[in-house]
């Protein structure tokens, strides 16, 4: 594991102990300014699975731009992915594009899996 992966989990799993969030600026930050973006996104992705599988829990729920209430459209998409039986219970049939979901939708998916993340962090 590199220090950069081991360094996202540390902040990832501090920032659910605290039921905090993180800035997707704080991930870039640890990374050189010509590093590729998806590089990036593949490092964050692999740290996250080091500590969970996205099927135990998704530590990109936790990611923030600033002033935004929500992680980006890849969490959801993740999420309708890998608990697609639930995301579909809580969007129904309006929730077929994971990428156009209305508030009430993402912010019911977001507070699920927040909840399922910061019980995770806690029995690490």
């Amino acid at each position: 594991m590199s220090t950069i992966e081991s360094n996202i989990q540390n902040i990832l799993i501090s920032a659910a102990i605290n039921k905090g969030t993180v800035s997707y600026k704080t991930i870039y930050s640890l990374f050189d300014n010509n590093t590729p973006q998806n590089a990036v996104w593949d490092t964050f992705e692999m740290a996250c699975r080091n500590i969970a599988t996205p099927q135990n829990a998704i530590y990109g729920a936790l990611l923030r731009k600033q002033g935004a209430p929500f992680p980006e459209s890849g969490f959801f998409e993740l999420f309708k992915n890998t608990r697609q039986d639930l995301y579909y219970s809580i969007t129904g049939a309006y929730g077929t594009m994971s990428n156009n979901l209305s508030i009430p939708y993402k912010s019911a998916i977001l507070q699920h899996e927040l909840a399922v993340v910061h019980q995770h962090a806690c029995n690490i």
